[in-house]
């Protein structure tokens, strides 16, 4: 299960992401900074990145959604990784690249499911991404996710869908007991 989110903070942002597993290939991970992008991507021979931030301050992350079947002529789920980290190298602004990743994740009809954070200092975007369908929510103070849809539910046909559920509701507490009353949840 994953967890991500974004929090606003004076200084800037924070950006996390929490991955529970024993899987090998997860120990394989590898940090990669270039002079544009910052990233922690895949080494055995993958592509793309599941957390990172360019130099103009947007940053990608993503975590698997509920929905897990590839329908006929979709691709796998790892190329929304691909696509972030493509975002990553070439866009300077948070909404250009939201519209770009939509435009491209439904010319490439990335199959799967996914709940992805695109953000910069000032607020995220939340998409929940699933055959073709985005719905997409702003927030400016925090936002966290698991894998779970609560845009496009009709999705939601994962087995661990109670699990994702509990942990969101147990990140949210904390977060309000944390964060100033006048943040948006």
């Amino acid at each position: 299960m994953c967890s991500i989110g974004w929090i606003k903070t004076k200084e800037g942002y924070i950006l996390f992401k929490n991955r529970d597993t024993n899987k090998k290939y997860l120990r394989d991970n590898l940090f990669k900074k270039t002079e544009n992008v910052a990233e922690v991507g895949y080494m055995s021979g993958r592509k793309g990145c599941w957390i990172g931030v360019n130099k103009y301050g947007i940053g990608f992350t993503s975590a698997k959604g509920p929905y897990r079947e590839i329908q006929e002529g979709f691709s796998s789920w790892i190329k929304f990784n691909e696509l972030g980290e493509k975002i990553l190298k070439s866009e300077k602004k948070l909404e250009r690249a939201v519209k770009r990743f939509i435009r491209e994740y439904k010319k490439q009809k990335i199959g799967e499911s996914a709940n992805i954070l695109l953000c910069d200092k000032n607020k995220t975007f939340l998409l929940e991404c699933c055959c073709g369908n985005v719905k997409i929510k702003a927030y400016s103070r925090y936002a966290v996710k698991t894998n779970h849809f609560e845009l496009i539910k009709r999705f939601n046909q994962s087995k661990s869908l109670p699990l994702s559920v509990k942990r969101l509701k147990k990140i949210r507490e904390v977060m309000r007991n944390h964060i100033p009353k006048t943040a948006e949840e």
